[in-house]
């Protein structure tokens, strides 16, 4: 018995998805802990950068059930991973961002 191995192609806004996880899962925590950042965890992160995204409390603008990464458009995910790329290239982004976020949250 003989098998064709082939390879499934991603449509980009999967593509664009598994970046961003890349980015909050696999980067940043490294990152941020060499760093010193002032948040660690992959979930602070995501909530930087959606709240940068839309401006305000990310859950705000939610308009699914589900994780938000499964809701945003292919355009919001680019936005989302520049955001993200901000965050962990710069530290004093990060503490911006944040601060926002927060003031953002009350």
């Amino acid at each position: 018995m003989s098998f064709t191995l082939f390879e499934v192609q991603s449509n980009p806004k999967t593509q664009l998805k598994e970046h961003l996880r890349y980015l909050a899962n696999e980067v940043f925590p490294e990152i941020a802990q060499r760093g010193d950042y002032a948040i660690m965890e992959n979930h602070c992160l995501l909530r930087v950068v959606y709240d940068q995204l839309f401006q305000g409390k990310w859950q705000d603008h939610a308009t699914g059930q589900g994780p938000l990464i499964h809701q945003l458009s292919e355009t919001q995910l680019v936005e989302a991973i520049q955001l993200a790329t901000q965050v962990i290239s710069d530290k004093s982004v990060c503490d911006k961002m944040n601060e926002e976020s927060l003031a953002w949250r009350g």
